[in-house]
């Protein structure tokens, strides 16, 4: 199902090998032993649309 806040990550965009999503809806904890590789960096534009989905699950509100 397609949510608002989860936001779509394209193929390479930061180092991605194919098209992702950010499911903000999902949140949870991991040990930094459980992470892999590093893969790369999101730009700016896209934590900032990572954060605004965050706090639309945490505090909704109607979005234009």
């Amino acid at each position: 199902m397609k949510r608002r806040y989860n936001v779509l990550l394209q193929e390479g965009e930061a180092g991605l090998p194919k098209p992702s999503v950010a499911i903000v809806s999902q949140l949870f904890t991991v040990d930094k032993g459980q992470l892999g590789n590093y893969i790369g960096t999101l730009s700016a534009h896209r934590v900032r649309q990572v954060v605004d989905g965050v706090k639309l699950v945490l505090e909704p509100r109607d979005v234009e």
